[in-house]
């Protein structure tokens, strides 16, 4: 896993992105080496890289000035002791994440599986929505979203050319379409995308509707 592969569909990364954004959001995450990783990568994912700043600073130089990079970059270092810099790469904590996550779901687990370890590990975890009378399954969604401002995952029907697979994702938002997130939020790659709401409804069914998320 580097930063330049693609991760969407994959079990352990979705997960471990919801668990991280759900601990963020004042959830209480049961799973002690989870937590401490959570808090890690919160910690440090608010702060800049060495990296991005000597880039921004070469960035906002006059024109026709070059400065050397890596007398910029030990320039910063020196001046600054590391202070309110990452100390630690978020894209290395949340792999180390995954592969926590990893240890706990094979990537071929079954809904069940996953359902039982994540009420193990994040307590008010349910599958499916509570629809009232007259209710729509999608208005549900919408009333979740709204009151709870996190994503849920699903499964989702994937045309493959070995036919139809099945792909895990989170779920954003769903509006007048469905905007899925990127499944890992600290690498190079941007992985959100969107369907409209009949295929995604449709490719949803056909995997059963699985809807996880914090009651």
């Amino acid at each position: 896993m580097d930063k330049d592969n693609a991760k969407k569909g994959n079990l352990a990364i979705t997960v471990s992105t919801f668990l991280f954004m759900a601990h963020d959001r004042g959830a209480d995450i049961q799973h002690d080496d989870i937590r401490e990783l959570c808090n890690r990568i919160q910690s440090e994912a608010v702060k800049p890289s060495l990296a991005r700043v000597v880039n921004t600073i070469q960035d906002n130089l006059p024109s026709g000035v070059t400065l050397d990079t890596e007398a910029l970059v030990a320039f910063v270092s020196e001046n600054t002791g590391g202070v309110g810099l990452q100390q630690e790469d978020p894209f290395e904590l949340g792999k180390e994440l995954v592969e926590l996550v990893g240890q706990n779901l094979d990537s071929n687990a079954d809904l069940d599986t996953v359902l039982t370890w994540l009420q193990e590990v994040l307590p008010g975890i349910q599958n499916g929505w509570d629809i009232a009378e007259g209710q729509t399954a999608l208005q549900a969604i919408r009333r979740y979203e709204f009151s709870r401002g996190l994503p849920w995952i699903a499964r989702i029907a994937e045309r493959t050319g070995n036919g139809l697979e099945e792909m895990w994702i989170m779920v954003e938002k769903v509006g007048e379409t469905v905007l899925c997130m990127d499944p890992y939020p600290w690498d190079d790659v941007d992985e959100e995308f969107e369907l409209d709401v009949p295929n995604f409804l449709l490719r949803w069914e056909l995997c059963g509707c699985p809807a996880i998320h914090l009651n």
